[in-house]
């Protein structure tokens, strides 16, 4: 009986356990600024996470430390909304390395949101974002594909030796824009 109990009670936490994490939870919610930004998301994912690991051991937190703890994720999501607004206002949107840029940032983002909702119904069910940059990166894509269709374009129907260098660079084109734009799960589809 005394072996049954023992394995029964071993994944319990102790009281010491809970203190300590109760104390953890405060802190952590504690050391957050009051005007949170972006720059704090570290700070108030580590708050959610020890508060996330409180609860599932029981623990309750005061209200004053959950509004403070809101409050904090609010600013940090509005400050990202934000810097993705401003970042995509001062975008070279025929830059495909910015914009691919601005992409990850924006995947980053929502899937930060997606995990353990840490945003609520922010960033991650809003698909604006991905929605905008999908179709500016569209949009480079496209001018790309015109810019490899002119270069093929131009090489002559009778080709000759002097056409050598049209030619290479055509191929040279198509293959940087295979290169770039082909994924193997997603093959591009010039018809779309």
């Amino acid at each position: 009986m005394k072996n049954d109990t023992t394995a029964v009670a071993a994944p319990l936490p102790t009281v010491g356990a809970k203190a300590s994490a109760k104390k953890t939870v405060e802190d952590t919610i504690n050391a957050l600024p009051a005007n949170a930004t972006e720059a704090n998301l570290a700070a108030v994912e580590a708050a959610w996470k020890a508060l996330k690991e409180y609860q599932d051991i029981g623990g309750k937190i005061d209200a004053k430390l959950s509004t403070k703890l809101n409050d904090a994720k609010d600013l940090v999501k509005t400050d990202m909304l934000k810097n993705l607004t401003i970042a995509y206002d001062q975008l070279d949107k025929n830059n495909k390395v910015a914009v691919k840029e601005l992409k990850e940032k924006i995947e980053t983002a929502v899937e930060l949101a997606k995990k353990d909702n840490l945003f609520g119904n922010g960033i991650g069910n809003d698909s604006t974002f991905k929605t905008i940059i999908t179709t500016t990166l569209g949009n480079v894509r496209d001018a790309e594909l015109a810019s490899v269709i002119k270069a093929i374009n131009a090489i002559q129907l009778n080709v000759t030796l002097s056409d050598q260098a049209v030619v290479i660079a055509a191929r040279a084109a198509y293959y940087a824009f295979v290169e770039d734009w082909t994924d193997y799960a997603f093959p591009y589809d010039a018809a779309k």
